[in-house]
């Protein structure tokens, strides 16, 4: 099963795509959330998730500087990052940080379920068909 962290400063939209999504439908199990960047790097020590799906602006840390920091403890695992910010610069900083995915907001849940499955082709394309993961 792949396992999926959620970080929003928002719990009205953490909830959301949590109980708006059938995971268990695509292989999916939500295994913790977070409401900024510190935390969920202390959520991604603990689950070692294969997806993180966070916002982009959020208090004490964001998700680009979250995104960075789990890149240089090696953190593997896939990202989509949602901002309500249309400006491109946001973008190209998390796709420079190794971010798989950019959904702006407000978007639709058929939409991040979409780009969700876009990783899990990925994943079972490549060699061993394993989703990477933090370690």
């Amino acid at each position: 099963m792949l396992k999926v962290l959620i970080v929003d400063d928002e719990a009205v939209v953490r909830r959301g795509i949590m109980l708006g999504m059938d995971w268990a439908a695509m292989g999916c199990v939500v295994v913790g959330e977070a409401s900024n960047g510190e935390e969920g790097i202390a959520a991604v020590e603990r689950y070692s998730p294969n997806l993180i799906i966070t916002d982009v602006r959020m208090p004490r840390m964001d998700g680009i500087e979250m995104l960075g920091r789990l890149r240089e403890m090696g953190c593997r695992a896939h990202v989509i990052l949602l901002t309500a910010h249309s400006d491109f610069s946001y973008a190209r900083s998390a796709l420079q940080l190794g971010a798989d995915d950019y959904l702006t907001k407000p978007y639709q849940l058929e939409e991040l379920w979409a780009r969700i499955l876009v990783q899990l082709r990925h994943a079972s394309a490549a060699p061993g068909g394993n989703l990477l993961r933090c370690r």
